[in-house]
């Protein structure tokens, strides 16, 4: 195995998640969630070599999954693949995976729609805080500053309190 295979696989391992929330994210059906996840695997693995460590890992790889599932939903990406990498819904623990700390299934779902229904640079900047990021990494992936980063996420706390109000209790 390469030093690329070997550090793609890592970053895989370690990323997965966060590449499935991205991916949930930008798309709705089943079918296109795998087209994406698969789109993203792939413009990872052609960015891999050009990944000079100037930034995070974590930042690179935000970066490149954002930039090709913004392109992907303008829809230049949208086109069946019969490359098979790895299924958005797998993961590392064989399907074990934790509990949401977003609670049950259904409440998740909600969160989902009402952050599809947000634009796309607002819907990338919640899943980033979701994630836990700082706003310095936040400003960094999207390109904007830090002080945008923290007026835009107020703003956008605020449109999906509104948008979840009654159909979630706690937010």
């Amino acid at each position: 195995m390469t030093a690329q295979e070997q550090q793609f696989r890592k970053w895989i391992e370690s990323y997965q998640a966060i590449l499935i929330r991205i991916v949930r994210s930008f798309a709705v059906q089943t079918s296109d969630r795998d087209d994406l996840f698969q789109e993203i695997l792939l413009q990872l693995w052609r960015s891999l070599p050009k990944f000079e460590g100037r930034c995070e890992e974590s930042t690179w790889i935000y970066r490149v999954a954002f930039n090709t599932a913004l392109d992907w939903k303008r829809g230049g990406k949208r086109k069946n693949s019969n490359l098979q990498l790895l299924s958005p819904e797998q993961t590392p623990d064989g399907g074990k995976g934790k509990e949401s700390p977003f609670g049950d299934q259904q409440t998740i779902e909600q969160l989902y729609q009402a952050i599809h229904s947000l634009p796309i640079v607002d819907a990338t900047l919640v899943l980033l805080a979701l994630d836990g990021l700082p706003y310095k990494q936040m400003a960094e992936v999207l390109g904007i500053t830090e002080s945008s980063v923290g007026t835009r996420l107020t703003r956008v706390k605020a449109k999906l309190a509104e948008l979840l109000k009654g159909r979630i209790d706690e937010i």
